[in-house]
């Protein structure tokens, strides 16, 4: 069985690392001095537009620990409310639903997302996707999932919520990955009370009117559907809420125009967090949209926090996407794992073993900065 696995990973690696060679061959991807100003961030920037010191960083970091620690729980049917007592009052997960997109104009090809809904004991809202699987046990959903991730095309954003028809059109220039639109459209085109992301809420009672805070988590995949998700959450669902994105190892999502928009009408200001451990290569894609021959390039949303391989106890601002260097793609995978992402995320907070002795805690909605 554990032979499979390896195979597995192996074909991942050994595409991705195609991919990047074909990239670089073809000059699609400057130098990473170059490629930080077309891919800025302002991580190093508080809600406040302060620099933040390394300190503070360690403390927000361990403020959403729970949330890193959530998006690799993603991938076990047990109840969030089971795995964070101390947080999760409700949680009901969805999957297997009935009406999946289909793929490559195949119907026995269709995407297969999956999510916990969880209600926080703050009253908070927390939709938790997993990424894809790498299993032999759950192979359909590997073949499901890995399709999407292929679908690289750019378009418009199109949102739903209960109905096949879309309540929300992005203008034409924000354009964001086809096949993750695709598994995204799984749990809000529907009208199923069990597989609709809003009506799964509610019925754990959270009521629509009243949710003051939601945040999207994800990894790999799932990072990327989270960050669907926080525009989902602002122009349909719950638009006067505080929305956060927490993600970890998620692929880039949509174009300039995207990312723009993103921090501009999307997350409140500080609160996005993008976690890439180490040599991580699937943060690194995609770079462009194959079908328009390279003119729609992919660009990654703000907020990167990176686990630096070099110093293991420390986390290193990066500005922009990180250019993956030659070695070992093995590596860079057993980097993405959700498990390398929280042995790393323990491993950088015991720089700072005092902050373990405060409790974190969510700010009140619209109050500004992490509180520990």
């Amino acid at each position: 069985m554990a032979s499979v696995k390896i195979t597995l990973l192996d074909v991942v690696a050994d595409a991705a690392k195609r991919t990047l060679h074909f990239f670089d061959a073809n000059n699609s991807e400057p130098s990473s001095e170059e490629y930080s100003s077309s891919d800025s961030d302002d991580s190093n920037i508080d809600a406040h537009g302060r620099a933040r010191s390394e300190r503070q960083i360690h403390k927000e970091v361990f403020g959403i620990k729970d949330f890193v620690e959530m998006a690799g729980a993603a991938y076990s049917d047990l109840s969030m409310a089971a795995h964070f007592p101390s947080i999760v009052k409700k949680s009901q997960l969805i999957k297997n639903v009935k009406e999946r997109s289909a793929m490559y104009k195949k119907p026995n090809i269709g995407t297969d997302t999956e999510v916990h809904v969880c209600l926080l004991k703050d009253g908070s809202l927390a939709f938790t996707f997993r990424g894809t699987e790498l299993s032999w046990q759950d192979w359909s959903s590997f073949i499901a999932d890995a399709a999407t991730d292929m679908m690289v095309e750019q378009i418009p954003m199109k949102l739903y919520n209960a109905s096949h028809t879309p309540i929300y059109h992005s203008p034409q220039q924000v354009k964001a990955h086809k096949g993750f639109q695709l598994a995204f459209r799984d749990v809000t085109e529907t009208s199923r009370p069990n597989e609709n992301l809003q009506r799964v809420a509610e019925g754990l009672g959270a009521d629509t009117p009243s949710v003051r805070r939601v945040i999207c988590i994800g990894h790999s995949l799932g990072g990327a559907l989270a960050t669907l998700c926080a525009h989902w959450c602002r122009y349909v669902a719950y638009p006067k809420a505080e929305i956060w994105c927490v993600t970890i190892g998620s692929p880039r999502v949509g174009n300039r125009a995207f990312a723009k928009d993103f921090h501009k009408n999307v997350v409140n200001k500080g609160r996005s967090y993008r976690l890439v451990n180490k040599d991580d290569v699937i943060p690194n894609i995609p770079r462009f949209d194959l079908i328009s021959h390279g003119r729609n390039v992919y660009k990654h949303v703000r907020g990167l926090i990176h686990f630096n391989e070099k110093k293991p106890h420390t986390i290193t601002l990066k500005r922009g996407g990180r250019r993956h260097p030659i070695l070992s793609y093995a590596r860079s995978l057993k980097d993405h794992s959700a498990h390398s992402y929280k042995d790393s995320l323990h491993r950088m907070l015991n720089r700072f073993p005092h902050l373990h002795h405060h409790t974190a805690h969510l700010p009140h909605p619209h109050r500004g900065i992490l509180s520990i």
